[in-house]
């Protein structure tokens, strides 16, 4: 994806995978050949990586690379904005989407499934990454780098309180555009 980022225009990188370790900590150092220097490597592109946190049902623990300090992990909330019974979340989850009942694409006659897993939030986050930077970049012709997309949606977002007492931001796109939008309109 680094390599190609300019001829296929890539912004963000969305990874639905994970180990069977889980982890309530950076893992980075566990990863630093591999993982951690791919999303190091991304993010120094301005390439934004988000990463599914899991599906073990874990209230302390994600799997890698969601671990990985420069990836945005990503962990599930039902459409009532409860956390998904199946999503792993501790206090190094960035961010939670939508996640469960997710209508998506299947790979056979079918055509579309329903699925839930923070393999199906993950991508919201990647699709409202994508709109943040976008949106910058028209509005004020600069890139947004992937530390300030994240602080911009976990600064505008709906927070949702965890089982152990922290609170992790569900994203809003609406409410992430308005807060940058600082221009008055301008009608002729």
């Amino acid at each position: 994806c680094v390599t190609n980022r300019n001829l296929y225009n890539i912004s963000v990188i969305t990874m639905s995978l994970g180990t069977d370790t889980l982890y309530n900590s950076y893992c980075d150092s566990t990863f630093s050949t591999t993982w951690t220097k791919a999303i190091n490597n991304a993010t120094l592109f301005n390439i934004s990586v988000t990463s599914a946190t899991g599906n073990s049902g874990n209230n302390t623990a994600i799997v890698s690379p969601a671990c990985i300090v420069n990836a945005t992990s990503v962990s599930a909330v039902t459409k009532n904005d409860l956390i998904a019974s199946y999503s792993n979340y501790n206090n190094l989850t960035d961010l939670f989407a939508p996640g469960t009942n997710i209508n998506s694409t299947y790979p056979n006659s079918v055509g579309y499934n329903i699925f839930s897993g923070t393999s199906m939030a993950t991508p919201h986050v990647a699709g409202v990454f994508v709109l943040v930077r976008e949106f910058y970049r028209m509005q004020f012709n600069r890139i947004y780098m992937p530390s300030e997309i994240e602080t911009a949606l976990k600064n505008n977002g709906k927070n949702i309180t965890g089982t152990i007492g922290f609170n992790i931001t569900r994203i809003n796109i609406y409410n992430t555009i308005i807060s940058l939008d600082n221009s008055a309109p301008n009608v002729s």
